[in-house]
This record gives C-alpha cells, sequence and structure tokens, in this order.
C-alpha cells in the first residue's frame, strides 16, 4: 500500500474527491446524481454489449479527467445521459482504488440497457500512461 509521500498516493482521483460523492453521503439516489453531461469512461479493448452488464467506469467532467482513472490505453467514452437514452443506468459507487487501496470517489457502475453504453469502437487514452492510475503492482 502507498505512503502519503508515495506519488501514486498523491493522485488527482484519490486525493481530489468529486463533491458528488458529498451528495451522496447525504442521501443522494447514486442513479441520479450524476449530471446527464459527466463523461464516462470505461477502458480497455475489448466490449460486447450485454443488456443487464454492470461495468465499472470513471466518470469525470471531461473525458481527459475521467480517462485518468484507469490504466488503459484504449478507452471507450460516453456521457451518462447517452447511457441513460441507450436504456442503461450510472450509478456513482466509490470504491477502493485497488484492493486495499484509497478510496477511488469517482468511480461509477454502468449497467447496461438494451442498447450499447458505449461505443463499439475504443479510442487511444488522452492521458499519458505516467499520468494514469493503476495498482501499485502495475506500475
Amino acid at each position: 500500500m502507498p505512503t502519503p509521500s508515495d506519488p501514486l498516493a498523491n493522485h488527482p482521483r484519490l486525493v481530489n474527491r468529486t463533491p458528488l460523492a458529498e451528495v451522496l453521503a447525504r442521501g443522494a439516489d447514486p442513479r441520479t446524481v450524476i449530471p446527464d453531461d459527466a463523461a464516462i469512461v470505461r477502458g480497455g479493448r475489448n466490449y460486447q454489449h450485454q443488456p443487464g452488464n454492470v461495468i465499472s467506469a470513471q466518470m469525470g467532467s471531461k473525458a481527459a479527467e475521467a480517462a485518468s482513472g484507469l490504466p488503459h490505453a484504449t478507452i471507450r467514452v460516453a456521457t451518462a445521459g447517452d447511457i441513460r437514452a441507450a436504456g442503461g443506468a450510472v450509478e456513482l459507487s466509490p470504491e477502493d482504488a485497488w484492493e486495499g487501496g484509497p478510496v477511488n470517489t469517482w468511480h461509477v457502475n454502468v449497467t447496461e440497457g438494451p442498447r450499447p453504453a458505449f461505443p463499439e469502437l475504443g479510442v487511444a487514452s488522452p492521458v499519458p500512461r505516467q499520468d494514469r492510475l493503476s495498482p501499485p503492482r502495475s506500475r
């Protein structure tokens, strides 16, 4: 586990909590607290739409901000509104950044609806590898 002096522990995704986490802590609905214009990014080369599938993703005001929370070189980007329009759901779900690690308050779970939540083709992450959040073992 990183120490407070470790650069990973000081990653912006961990140090800068989303203000929505405070709203969530006060009892807001995790399925409605994320605005429709929020960027939702999932990582990885492979994506196959499966209705009801729950996908781990990151949110942010822009794609690059959200992508900084993922170690992946390939990403897919949608807005929360796009996902909802496809019949899916976006739920703010803070969780440990990695097992035993600090909490990442920007984490979301996307439940796929009848139509794909994300584009079929991925794009290169706009975030340089050294600036992406990844578990200590993969650095």
